[in-house]
């Protein structure tokens, strides 16, 4: 039976003790972290930090705990550093996750307070993989890891003159927090074990976290073929039209990406300014394209990709240098259409 700190200083207090009476140093408190707590919150406003995260990161340097799961707890330049690459790549991660702890592209991520509460903590890792709620708060996460602690589930662990506390060699930490969390209250807006990685499988509140609507937005049908554009580019009209079709990424740099576009009867290359679909994830799309009178061959970057990772095997780096820079010409050279809109459509 785990027992329930009341609140995060008895929660680091335990842990503290039980780092003592197992003859491990007990974490540290953090330094001058003020500033960086002001960072935070000006970053990410209008959402806001739940207190007791606050609190631990006031009360606990990261770096110095001794013994702690897998992902382990990072420092709060680290964490933001980590939300604002997820901020920069909508679609990626909700912004109303904010990292908490972090290993080898996994996280435990903290929903942030959007005025409905916050404090939850979801485990996540890049890949595809879902969300999961792990635990229902910081506090239940630091009672755990001080029970594990206290039943002496660590390991010491020493190779080439190094030592090191190896935490939970027998891999029960998955299943006790699973058991924990069962104990807790249900998440009061979400109701699924988790959550698919994509923002169409996201709740209400973290789609309007990202700035986007409650549900998937409406598809509007087809209004033209990717032929149909093309003829009628190239007798020279400027057109623009509605596609069901499959988009493909053929290069990204600053300030959108470059897309292959098919339907059953033919490519189009697209220019796909920043945010434009940046939440879609699927392939299978709905896009708004305007394609321009006269419009140019389809850029096809097959040929460009095989030069570069040729020459990066061979380490060519002279060879990688020109390549890219090839590459890149290619890339600003005007496409055949923009796109104004996508829409999943699978």
């Amino acid at each position: 039976m785990v027992t329930t700190s009341s609140t995060v200083a008895e929660a680091v207090a335990r842990l503290a003790a039980a780092c003592r009476l197992a003859g491990i140093e007990p974490p540290e408190p953090a330094q001058d972290v003020d500033d960086a707590i002001a960072r935070v919150r000006a970053e990410i406003a209008p959402l806001r930090l739940p207190p007791e995260i606050e609190e631990f990161w006031r009360l606990v340097d990261p770096g110095t705990l001794r013994v702690a799961p897998w992902p382990e707890p990072s420092g709060l330049a680290f964490a933001l550093d980590g939300w604002r690459m997820h901020r920069d790549e909508p679609g990626m991660c909700p912004r109303i996750l904010f990292p908490l702890c972090y290993a080898s592209h996994s996280f435990v991520l903290v929903e942030l307070d959007d005025g409905g509460g916050g404090g939850h903590l979801f485990r996540w890792g890049y890949g595809g993989e879902p969300f999961r709620r792990q635990h229902a708060s910081i506090v239940d996460l630091l009672d755990l890891t001080a029970h594990f602690v206290e039943q002496c589930r660590y390991e010491r662990r020493e190779h080439d003159g190094r030592s090191w506390i190896h935490f939970d060699p027998e891999h029960l930490w998955g299943a006790a927090a699973e058991e924990r969390l069962a104990q807790r209250p249900p998440h009061p807006r979400i109701t699924t074990p988790q959550i698919e990685e994509s923002p169409d499988a996201w709740p209400p509140h973290w789609r309007r976290a990202d700035g986007l609507p409650d549900g998937p937005a409406a598809l509007r049908g087809a209004t033209a073929t990717v032929a149909q554009l093309l003829a009628a580019a190239a007798a020279g009209e400027g057109v623009s039209g509605t596609l069901p079709a499959h988009a493909a990424t053929a290069m990204m740099g600053p300030g959108g990406r470059r897309l292959r576009v098919t339907d059953h009867t033919g490519t189009l290359d697209v220019w796909a300014p920043s945010g434009v679909g940046a939440h879609v994830r699927t392939r299978d799309v709905e896009i708004d394209v305007v394609v321009t009178p006269g419009p140019p061959a389809a850029l096809d970057t097959t040929d460009a990709r095989r030069d570069l990772e040729g020459r990066a095997r061979a380490g060519d780096l002279a060879g990688v240098q020109a390549a890219a820079e090839a590459a890149y010409a290619a890339f600003t050279a005007p496409a055949q259409a923009v796109a104004t809109d996508i829409r999943a459509a699978g």
